[in-house]
């Protein structure tokens, strides 16, 4: 019998052999795979990760059998297969979520990974043994959250096989499907090891841009990937060196101007930084990363105006960002324009606005299906279920329909009624329903967000009921989608104008964000809890962050005024009875949290005392090795490291004079001009009557010339 099936394969071959080959093709559909188990890995990414993958793309794979006289064209659905394996390796990641395109700027900490199949090698023999083995490899480009390149594209392998034995064997779609899946699942879980690598070694990423550089010069993606990772080494030169070459290969490649903006301000270089990210914007003023960057900058330089124009620009070039107007809006809360807040903000929540029954649909062939309900929603409260068809709306049949015309249909005017015709699997009969639409909002976090604006415009303007009330409906609307920052803001500034301080403290003390920590700062001072208040009130690393404004500080340093008039008597004290280092102490205790006209008095008192004994202040122990280290790196050009070390030098002597002459002069290097005159100012109100008094206040109004011309 053995004999006999052998004899009758070797005729087929022979038959075959003399013919032309035959073309079949395997369309392999999406099928029903289980999910795999996720993989446990050692190796973790500290990092949120966004999956860019097209779960449409398909891919056609070919074997030639010509022996058998047979050719097989396989066509996967490879970006299905992809999406579906990605879970397996979560693990490895903070988060993690798969999407067919960025639909928002990603954070701080995170990195978008767009994910593709390179190839798909298929293998199919069949005879007394039928065997059918897949080779695949993917490719993944690494990109931070700006979208620069963090390497080259890598490459993570899987393989996949099958095999049954018997005369006459066959595979089906199936088992191809099952066996190409097979292969790229593996390729998911190597993938771990390559993404690991091309993060953490940086060095090693360099060098093989570099070599792909020596083979294609003109490799623009290469230099970018070595800016980028020579600016997160600290290798300022490297990195200007190759972000330059990106502008001169491809004056229009933005990223280019991107990375000698983010080296710049690195450098603390702001009016190089400025011209980059200008030039940036002025190419592609309808990219949204580039205005926030340009936007940010100005907020940073308190050059509202420029980020007012900045705003208006984009919003002429992207009439359809609805999030665009909320930088809009936080500007006329900062500038005290309360009323323009409320009716830019009014005015995008109506454009966001519609009336339904709360669903959304999906058009599969001629059935309208029901994907999910909203909560609470006229449908829900109807019976409406996910999985539903609906057959008719008013009587119209959907068959027909497309899913825009659809939609319409769904909805309409306030309060208005609207009949459905439901088709449910475990029903033999239609269920006819009858709804009333309701108000909903079509991006409910945006809608959100301009609801806490005007929420923050109402409490300044004193109409604390309003306030109330629209703060509310925006928390409401936020339960399906979370809260975002603006909706945060507005309700601790309800807390706190009601008072309601332990509240405010308890709920939003984990949130790091400088406007709630300065109200956090200013809750505990009204409880006299002061340590705490000058505690928090430190950790506001940037005062300029919208909506903070005069009124914010205004509050805190009313709420601690009785403790800083004490803390001041105590000095005075000590002053009055010859202990200057105790009387030095306080000051230098509440200078740096005290308002800029109080620190100028405490500064002049401390002036009168220079003026006695010079050496009251001299930097001694921890201060003077600071000092030191920042004159050996300016002499190296190292203006931002040495100013680091000035900071430090000066949180251990915070009314040594020549400090703040040393940091003006490096301030000044490094283009920083405000805080080239900051420094320069503080120096003269401790030695007012310094030799050279007038001609440092002359440099100081050539320093105001070029802030103001920007030159």
């Amino acid at each position: 019998m053995k004999f006999l099936k052998v004899l009758i394969i070797f005729l087929l071959v022979i038959y075959l052999s003399g013919c032309e080959p035959i073309r079949i093709t395997h369309k392999i559909e999406l099928l029903d795979f289980e999910s795999p188990k996720e993989t446990v890995t050692s190796k973790k990414i500290p990092y949120e990760i966004i999956f860019i993958v097209d779960d449409t793309k398909k891919y056609t794979a070919t074997h030639a059998d010509y022996a058998a006289g047979v050719i097989h064209d396989f066509i996967f659905p490879a970006g299905s297969f992809i999406k579906q394996a990605l879970p397996i390796i979560s693990t490895a990641f903070e988060k993690y979520k798969i999407e067919p395109s960025l639909s928002t700027i990603p954070d701080k900490n995170t990195l978008v990974i767009h994910t593709a199949l390179n190839s798909m090698n298929p293998n199919y023999k069949c005879g007394y043994h039928c065997v059918f083995y897949v080779e695949t490899s993917l490719r993944f480009e690494l990109y931070d959250n700006d979208l620069v390149g963090l390497s080259l594209p890598i490459y993570s392998y899987g393989k996949g096989r099958l095999s049954k034995s018997g005369l006459f064997v066959t595979m089906n779609e199936k088992e191809f499907g099952q066996v190409a899946y097979q292969s790229v699942v593996e390729a998911i879980k190597n993938s771990v090891d390559v993404i690991y690598e091309a993060i953490n070694n940086p060095k090693k990423v360099i060098r093989d841009a570099k070599a792909e550089i020596n083979r294609n010069p003109s490799n623009t993606y290469a230099y970018e990937v070595i800016a980028n990772r020579s600016l997160n080494l600290g290798d300022y030169a490297e990195a200007l060196a190759s972000a330059q070459m990106i502008t001169q290969l491809d004056p229009k490649n933005t990223n280019g101007y991107l990375l000698l903006y983010r080296i710049y301000k690195a450098q603390r270089k702001l009016k190089e930084a400025r011209e980059q990210i200008e030039q940036a914007f002025a190419l592609t003023p309808k990219n949204a990363n580039l205005f926030i960057h340009l936007y940010n900058f100005y907020i940073e330089q308190e050059k509202h105006d420029k980020a007012m124009n900045a705003v208006t620009r984009y919003i002429q070039a992207r009439p359809d960002d609805n999030t665009a107007a909320i930088y809009l809006g936080m500007l006329y809360l900062t500038k005290g324009k309360y009323d323009d807040a409320i009716s830019i903000s009014k005015k995008m929540i109506d454009s966001l606005k519609f009336y339904g029954i709360g669903v959304s649909i999906s058009k599969e062939k001629d059935f309208t299906i029901v994907k999910s309900v909203e909560k609470d929603a006229p449908a829900e409260k109807a019976g409406i279920k996910a999985g539903d068809i609906i057959t008719e709306i008013d009587g119209l049949s959907t068959e027909e329909l497309k899913i825009d015309d659809i939609v319409k249909k769904l909805r309409g005017g306030e309060g208005t009624k609207l009949t459905l015709k439901i088709k449910r699997k475990d029903n033999e009969e239609p269920i006819n329903l009858t709804l009333t639409r309701q108000k909903f909002y079509s991006q409910p976090f945006t809608v959100a967000s301009y609801m806490g604006i005007i929420g923050m415009a109402q409490i300044q303007k004193g109409n604390i009921n309003e306030a109330k009330e629209i703060i509310n409906e925006a928390l409401n609307i936020s339960k399906s989608t979370g809260l975002g920052i603006i909706p945060l803001k507005a309700y601790a500034t309800l807390l706190f104008v009601f008072k309601e301080y332990d509240k405010l403290i308890n709920d939003f003390s984990k949130i790091d964000n400088n406007y709630i920590k300065l109200l956090i700062a200013t809750a505990y001072a009204k409880k006299a809890d002061y340590d705490r208040a000058f505690k928090i009130f430190r950790e506001v690393n940037n005062k300029k962050e919208l909506p903070i404004n005069t009124k914010n500080f205004k509050d805190f340093y009313e709420a601690t005024d009785s403790y800083i008039q004490e803390m001041e008597k105590q000095a005075i004290n000590y002053e009055r009875t010859g202990n200057i280092g105790k009387a030095l102490k306080i000051y230098g205790d509440i200078i740096d949290v005290v308002s800029d006209d109080k620190a100028s008095l405490i500064r002049n008192r401390v002036s009168r005392l220079l003026m006695v004994n010079p050496t009251v202040v001299e930097i001694s122990g921890t201060a003077r090795q600071h000092f030191l280290n920042s004159e050996v790196l300016y002499n190296a050009g190292k203006y931002e490291e040495a100013l680091q070390e000035l900071e430090k030098a000066r949180a251990h002597s915070p009314f040594n004079p020549q400090i703040y002459f040393n940091s003006a002069l490096v301030c000044e290097k490094m283009g920083d001009y405000s805080g080239a005159i900051r420094n320069m100012e503080i120096f003269l109100q401790l030695l007012p009557q310094h030799p050279q008094a007038q001609a440092i206040k002359d440099q100081i109004y050539k320093w105001k010339f070029i802030l103001e011309r920007e030159i």
